[in-house]
């Protein structure tokens, strides 16, 4: 076996590690200006701009944006695709709610945002592989 294979082999990234990481550019790149566009209650704006100006200072490859720019239109597409796995990605890991309120959100059991997550993160990288 060589080293590469064992290194290729450990280093595969999944669906779930992309939506995660997608997670964390979004609210990089999360502008103010785009938060109050997004959002019409005053709580939930400045519970965004408080989100968006937490973060860790991260600074993404030109690679990593355009990778994270075509899991945030895949992301989009699911919009109109299958709401239910569009909302669980939001809630899980956009917003990062535990799965437990998510699944309250959604008026759903745990189980079933935890399955939806899974398919969410399969689709991802099925998008992923399907695009390049």
């Amino acid at each position: 076996v060589l080293l590469s294979e064992v290194f290729m082999s450990t280093n595969v990234c999944t669906g779930d590690y992309y939506l995660a990481q997608w997670a964390v550019w979004i609210h990089k790149n999360n502008s103010l200006s785009g938060i109050i566009q997004k959002y019409q209650s005053c709580a939930e704006i400045i519970y965004r701009m408080n989100v968006a100006q937490s973060h860790i200072e991260i600074d993404f490859s030109e690679e990593e944006n355009k990778l994270y720019e075509k899991i945030d239109k895949a992301i989009k597409l699911l919009m109109f695709r299958n709401r239910m796995m569009y909302d669980v990605v939001v809630y899980l890991y956009r917003d990062r709610l535990p799965t437990k309120e998510a699944a309250e959100k959604l008026k759903r059991g745990e189980t079933f945002v935890k399955s939806v997550k899974k398919e969410a993160a399969s689709w991802i990288d099925g998008y992923l592989s399907h695009s390049e």
